[in-house]
This record gives C-alpha cells, sequence and structure tokens, in this order.
C-alpha cells in the first residue's frame, strides 16, 4: 500500500475579502430632506413609506446637520396623566396638540376614546379639542399613561462613541432612498453641535453591507494524487 502526501488548504477553507464596514443597523425610510423633530409625529409618510410606530428611520438631509442620523419613531417626553374625572367617569387629558400622535397605556382605566377608539394599549390621536378622553368609571386610581410619540435617537446610535467614520446602516424600503447609507463624518462628534453626514452608497460592491462569499481559492495536490516518489510498501 502506497501513502498519499498532499499539501492543500482544506476544501471547507475559503477565501473572502473584509467587509470594510461596521454594520450599526437597519431603517425602514430614509429622509434626505429637514424633518422637524418637534413636529415628526404619526401620520408620517418618508420617501413614499407610510411609517409606522416603533419603525426607524434614517435623517440625513436636515436643516440643522448635527440632527442627522438613526431615529426611531416612539414614545418621547413625561407621562400626560393631569385632568379630573366627570359625573359621568370621564377624564380628559387636555392641553394636547391635536397635530400628534400619543401612546396610551391601559393601566387600569375601563376604555379610551379620542379621534380613534381603543380599549387597550395603543396609539391615539387627540380629538379636535385637543383632549384625550378616558371613558368609564376606573376601578381605582387610575394608572394609566400618555405619552407623545415623537422621534428620538436610536439606542444603537445615540451617543458620540458610537459615530465612527465609515459606519453604515441599511435602508430597506422608499421610493429613492432605499439601499446602504455610510457616515462620513468625523468619529467620537460632539452630538448636538458637530455635523453628522451621511452619503449613499452607490457601487455594486458598495451596496452589500456584507460582501458575498469569493469563489473557493485553492492550492493542493488534486484529491487522490499520489506522490511521485511513492513506493509500495515491503
Amino acid at each position: 500500500m502506497g501513502c498519499v502526501n498532499m499539501t492543500a488548504t482544506p476544501p471547507e477553507v475559503i477565501s473572502r475579502p473584509a467587509s470594510g464596514f461596521t454594520f450599526k443597523g437597519t431603517a425602514r425610510a430614509c429622509a434626505t430632506i429637514n424633518v422637524n423633530l418637534a413636529t415628526a409625529s404619526l401620520p408620517m409618510s418618508i420617501d413614499g413609506v407610510t411609517m409606522q410606530f416603533m419603525d426607524e428611520v434614517l435623517l440625513t438631509g436636515n436643516t440643522s446637520p448635527s440632527q442627522n442620523g438613526l431615529y426611531s419613531l416612539g414614545t418621547s417626553g413625561a407621562e400626560l396623566v393631569s385632568g379630573s374625572y366627570d359625573a359621568s367617569g370621564f377624564k380628559d387629558i387636555t392641553g394636547l396638540s391635536t397635530a400628534l400622535a400619543y401612546y396610551f397605556v391601559k393601566g387600569n382605566a375601563t376604555s379610551a376614546a379620542g379621534a380613534t377608539t381603543i380599549t387597550d394599549t395603543g396609539i391615539l390621536l387627540p380629538d379636535g379639542t385637543g383632549k384625550i378622553r378616558l371613558l368609564g368609571t376606573p376601578l381605582g386610581p387610575c394608572t394609566s399613561s400618555v405619552k407623545l410619540v415623537l422621534l428620538s435617537r436610536d439606542p444603537t446610535l445615540d451617543v458620540s462613541a458610537e459615530f465612527q467614520t465609515g459606519i453604515v446602516v441599511r435602508v430597506m424600503e422608499g421610493a429613492a432612498n432605499s439601499g446602504t447609507w455610510q457616515y462620513t463624518g468625523a468619529s467620537n462628534p460632539t452630538l448636538g453641535t458637530t455635523a453628522l453626514p451621511w452619503t449613499k452608497l452607490t457601487s455594486l460592491t458598495d451596496t452589500a453591507v456584507a460582501p458575498p462569499l469569493a469563489p473557493p481559492s485553492f492550492t493542493n495536490t488534486p484529491p487522490g494524487a499520489l506522490d511521485p516518489c511513492d513506493v509500495p510498501l515491503a
């Protein structure tokens, strides 16, 4: 019996190019024009996409470039629970904007009504008077809470150290702005002061956040080939 002498890169070991990206997450849509953070609430459309509660959006074109970045459309600010019950068991949360959406958490109140009537936790729009009315006499002290729905920085990209030159965010939907966006500003910026510029990557290589595997690359004696010096065993 002869012995086989092979020098090979095992078949399961393949070479691939380094990605060169630090992936920070995904956004549903991207806005390349100014978005007013004080009034950006539901209902909202970004680049032809109807946004929903807890969607993420990448802002790249704000008038104040320091406001650019990855945002989540979620609850914001303090709980709004002021108001009193009338004789019929209504509680009015007053002083609300009729242009903004609010998030209602039921607690132990019986139901809620506004422009949209709900019976549990969910999104509410104030009625034309700027009030949200909780209907029915609660079983005890009302622990329901109401908070604004606004854009706030996504927790994966909301501190200076997370902004490093070259990081990318993948935008999944949109008429014009879907694709891969790369942060081209300075590393460790001062949030709220330093401009945060983003550029859409357009090459075939750039649009893949993780480039596909390269074809296998081997340096070996083909499997089964015998060393020319191989001789039968005694």
